[in-house]
């Protein structure tokens, strides 16, 4: 071989070949050395110091070392490693559980969202709905009717243009009131009859002037004072009275709580009459005033009917509307 061919690193080294040192017995197999130390049993040292300058043979090669390890099996009947299927199942339940509950109050959300807007538009509607323009009462006061008994019938103002606005509250109501000043006039004529004026004056508190819860009806509205007069026809009297408030809403609550009636007013020295309930009587509003008559007989008996008495409580009521519309002016 020629020089520079050495033997790959790894590989076995020959063994150094004796030199020429003198006849000696050949090593069988045609000059060849031994084997190299890989192959069989180790051979015996031969005894002799190694000659310098020649290589020494490197440790035997391992090609089981040189090769990567082949891949390990489990030994046979030995138990592979399953998944947990169970909790695997367990996390997927908790996920579901978290998406339905979200899914569960977003539509929430929106359904409130949904109800708002329906309210909303519903509420929009309704104003939408309302007249423009509102609707306004009768300008003329009906007109009580007479009662065949013990209960009273009522009436009202009415309101919008109603001409007796400014009796509505006592800041512009201001004239006086007294008998003289609400009834003048000494003789009337109703229904035909000639009724001449026997008594008048003014109660305070006014449930003094009252019968059959009345009293307590007035007083629930801060009346002020009632004011009577009576008028009389032979053996038929009429009382007339006038409750007096600060404004037209206490009056109009007073109607419609009505009850019992206002007491007959008999001039000094004549027979009582209609101190108690059972006369016929009639009751209605005007402005901040609550007017009212009590009907019955002049003779001696307390409440005894008088058919010219009831027949005339209308035109009694009449009279002291217009005898209170005269204020409007006066005030």
């Amino acid at each position: 071989m020629s020089e520079g061919n050495q033997t790959p690193a790894g590989w076995p080294q020959q063994p150094a070949q004796p030199g020429p040192a003198g006849p000696g017995p050949s090593a069988p197999g045609g000059g060849f050395g031994p084997p190299p130390a890989s192959y069989g049993p180790p051979q015996p040292s031969s005894g002799r110091p190694p000659v310098p300058g020649q290589q020494q043979a490197g440790p035997p090669w391992n090609a089981a070392a040189q090769q990567p390890a082949p891949p390990s099996f489990a030994a046979p009947g030995a138990e592979l490693e399953r998944p947990d299927w169970e909790a695997m199942a367990d996390a997927q339940e908790v996920q579901a559980r978290k998406r339905t509950r979200v899914r569960v109050a977003v539509w929430s959300l929106v359904g409130l969202v949904l109800v708002g807007g329906v309210v909303a538009t519903a509420v929009v509607l309704t104003k939408e709905k309302k007249p423009s323009h509102p609707v306004t009462q009768p300008t003329s006061p009906a007109s009580p009717v007479t009662s065949a008994g013990p209960k009273p019938t009522a009436s009202t103002g009415g309101g919008g243009d109603d001409p007796s606005k400014p009796l509505w509250d006592a800041a512009t109501d201001s004239a006086p009131i007294t008998p003289d000043s609400l009834f003048p006039e000494q003789t009337v004529t109703v229904n035909g009859a000639t009724w001449t004026k026997t008594a008048g004056t003014v109660t305070q508190p006014c449930w003094d002037a009252t019968t059959g819860g009345l009293g307590a009806v007035l007083g629930d509205q801060a009346c002020r004072q009632v004011v009577r007069v009576t008028y009389v026809s032979g053996n038929s009297a009429v009382t007339l009275g006038i409750a007096v408030f600060d404004h037209k809403i206490q009056a109009d609550n007073s109607l419609k709580n009505y009850k019992g009636n206002i007491m007959g007013l008999s001039a000094q020295g004549s027979p009582q009459f209609c101190i108690t309930v059972g006369c016929t009587n009639t009751h209605g509003t005007l402005g901040r005033y609550g007017y009212m008559t009590v009907e019955g007989s002049a003779k001696p008996g307390g409440t005894a009917p008088d058919g010219n008495a009831t027949a005339a409580a209308s035109g009694f009521d009449d009279y002291m509307k217009k005898r209170l519309m005269t204020r409007v002016k006066s005030s």
